[in-house]
């Protein structure tokens, strides 16, 4: 048996059938290592798949359960799919990663859409976004 991280990081635990992709957990009755399904995670054992609790989604890498504002640049946490998703490349993720928006003009008064990221961010507390919500200005 092989030993991996367990899911929270707090210990080390024995593979019941050697699972390497920490998406996998271990089917006793087929004996093999296998995918969770979509929306899904393997519990800390890796022997069986969990759905994440209310008012949570599954990361990008499909790996452990976030609250919307954990989604990665340039995400958005799907409640439909629960788990976060890209948006696509001419959209922003809004500041609470709860949906894409079509231009930075919607990431709002003190918010600019960084194009690189795809994702709008805060202004510092002194400075005010842009006309076009490009830049960070202090007027």
């Amino acid at each position: 048996m092989s030993k991996y991280v367990s899911i929270n990081k707090s210990r080390c635990l024995e593979s019941p059938m050697n699972c390497t992709d920490t998406r996998a957990y271990g089917n006793k009755i087929t004996m093999k290592c296998e995918l969770c399904p979509e929306s899904m995670y393997p519990n800390e054992y890796r022997n069986s798949c969990l759905l994440c609790p209310e008012g949570k989604i599954l990361s990008l890498e499909k790996e452990e359960c976030v609250i919307p504002a954990q989604c990665e640049k340039g995400s958005f946490a799907n409640f439909s799919s629960k788990k976060c998703e890209y948006c696509n490349s001419t959209q922003f993720a809004n500041i609470q990663h709860t949906k894409c928006i079509q231009s930075a003009l919607d990431c709002g008064d003190h918010a600019i859409g960084v194009q690189e990221e795809r994702q709008c961010v805060f202004c510092n507390s002194t400075l005010f976004a842009s006309y076009f919500h490009n830049s960070c200005n202090s007027s």
